[in-house]
């Protein structure tokens, strides 16, 4: 199995968890590293090692977002209207 993640942190996260747990896992195909935006929202980013994202063993899918990071992204519906 060789999954494709493209979306956000909490897609990735849940993806790693499930590659950890598939007895025919081969590859977690990714857009990048999962930094920059993702790393700003997340409390602690992903960790790579030698090519490879480490899964993490917190709790739960192993993230937690960070909340106010996450609110000052917040637009209002009337931003994207024309």
């Amino acid at each position: 199995m060789a999954p494709h993640v493209w979306g956000g942190p909490v897609i990735t996260a849940a993806a790693l968890q499930i590659d950890a747990n598939v007895p025919n896992f081969l590859i977690q195909e990714s857009i990048g590293k999962g930094d920059g935006f993702f790393n700003e929202i997340m409390k602690e980013p992903f960790v790579w090692e030698e090519g490879d994202f480490i899964v993490s063993d917190r709790p739960g899918i192993g993230i937690e977002l960070d909340e106010d990071k996450l609110d000052s992204c917040r637009g209002k519906l009337s931003d994207f209207r024309r």
